[in-house]
C-alpha cells in the first residue's frame, strides 16, 4: 500500500506502481480462504489510503480536530473496495495462473468506487501522469486503460516471479509484459508527434489567467460574495481587451453554482 501511494504526486516515484502490486497479488494467491485475501487487501487499502488522503487535512483550519475523524472514515470506507478487490482476486482465480483476471477485477472497483457522492478515485492510471507517452492511452480508454496496463503488467511479473510455470512459459509472459509496454509506449510517441505536427511554429494561442487571491476562508463568509464576484469580473474585462482565445478562472473562485 505505501509503494503504491508513493508512485503518486507529490512522491513521483511512478515505476513503483510498475511493481508495487505484486506483494499483495503473491499474498493472494497463497492464502487459503477469499476471507483472508480480503483482509490482507484491506490492510492494503489502509495504507494506500491512508497517505494518499493526507491532503484533506489541509482542512484542519475549518474544522479542526474533526477533519481526523473524517479523514478515518474515508480510509476505512475506501479500504472496503481494496477488501472486495482482494475477495473477487482470491475467489475466481484459476490454479495455475492464479493472476491472470486480477486486471479487470481492478479495473472494476476503479469504476465502482468511482460511483456516488464520495467518488473520489485515485486510479492508479494517475501515477503516470509524468510519463507522456504512456498516458496518451487515456484518449482511447479514459484513465481505465492506464490503469488496467499498470496492474496487468504487476499481475505478469508475479507469474514469472513466484509462479509455478515452467521456464519457457515465464519467458513468454515476459515477451508478453514487453510487447504490452512497448505497444502503449509506441502509439503515445505517435500521439505526440501528431500533436507536434498540428500544433505548428507561429501558430499561438492566447490564454488568460485571472486570480483575484481571496482566501478560502473569505470565500466561506458569504458577505465577501459580491466583492469577490465584483473582483473577478472586473479582471475579466480587463483580460477581454487583449483578446484571448481562453479565460481561465482558478477552481471554486465563485462558491455558488
Amino acid at each position: 500500500g505505501l509503494l503504491l501511494a508513493i508512485s503518486f504526486p507529490t512522491y513521483d516515484i511512478y515505476w513503483l506502481a510498475w511493481v508495487g502490486f505484486i506483494p499483495l497479488f503473491y499474498v493472494i494467491s497463497t492464502v487459503p480462504t477469499p476471507k483472508e485475501a480480503a483482509r490482507y487487501a484491506g490492510v492494503t487499502g489502509l495504507a494506500f489510503y491512508g497517505l494518499t488522503f493526507l491532503f484533506l487535512f489541509s482542512l484542519w483550519e475549518f474544522v479542526g480536530a474533526f477533519i481526523l475523524l473524517g479523514w478515518l472514515l474515508l480510509i476505512l470506507f475506501y479500504s472496503l473496495y481494496a477488501a472486495l478487490f482482494g475477495y473477487l482476486a482470491k475467489r475466481f482465480s484459476f490454479q495455475k495462473f492464479p493472476y491472470l483476471l486480477i486486471p479487470l477485477f481492478w479495473i472494476f472497483i476503479e469504476w465502482l468506487r468511482s460511483l456516488g457522492p464520495f467518488g473520489l478515485v485515485p486510479s492508479i492510471g494517475y501515477s503516470q501522469v509524468g510519463v507522456s507517452s504512456i498516458i496518451q492511452l487515456v484518449k482511447l480508454t479514459g484513465i481505465l486503460g492506464v490503469s488496467f496496463l499498470v496492474v496487468a503488467i504487476n499481475a505478469l511479473l508475479a507469474e514469472i516471479l513466484v509462479g509455478k510455470q515452467r521456464v519457457w512459459m515465464k519467458g513468454s509472459l515476459l515477451l508478453i509484459a514487453f510487447l504490452m509496454i512497448a505497444s502503449a509506449h509506441r502509439f503515445g510517441a505517435q500521439q505526440l508527434e501528431g500533436a507536434d505536427k498540428v500544433n505548428q511554429p507561429g501558430k499561438t494561442i492566447t490564454v488568460a489567467l485571472i486570480q483575484a487571491n481571496f482566501s478560502q476562508k473569505q470565500k466561506l463568509d458569504y458577505q465577501n460574495l459580491p466583492e469577490i464576484q465584483r473582483v473577478h469580473l472586473e479582471m475579466t474585462e480587463k483580460a477581454l481587451r487583449g483578446k484571448p482565445d481562453i479565460i481561465v478562472w482558478p477552481e471554486t473562485a465563485i462558491p455558488f453554482y
